[in-house]
């Protein structure tokens, strides 16, 4: 599981977004993408692992905002494997 996340107050490319740890998400706001945290410490095991399972973006990955745990867990699998690690 994803130490923190980026939030958002509603489901809306528009609306206020924050970023918090998960055991700390403002009430009536939910997390719509990894957080930084996530993203560096995925992408660390990512990288010593030697086969790679993925099932699914990290986040909601069609709004702009919310995509860029996505990207940084598919650049890492895309190092991983360009590594010889396979997927």
């Amino acid at each position: 599981m994803p130490i923190d996340s980026v939030i958002e107050d509603k489901f809306d490319a528009e609306a206020n977004t924050d970023s918090a740890e998960n055991y700390d998400i403002k009430e009536g706001w939910m997390g719509l993408d990894i957080g930084p945290q996530a993203i560096e410490e995925f992408s660390k095991i990512i990288k010593t692992s030697k086969t790679i399972l993925w099932n699914g973006p990290m986040g909601v990955f069609e709004m702009e905002k919310f995509s860029k745990g996505t990207k940084a867990i598919a650049e890492a699998v895309a190092d991983a494997t360009d590594k010889g690690h396979f997927r």
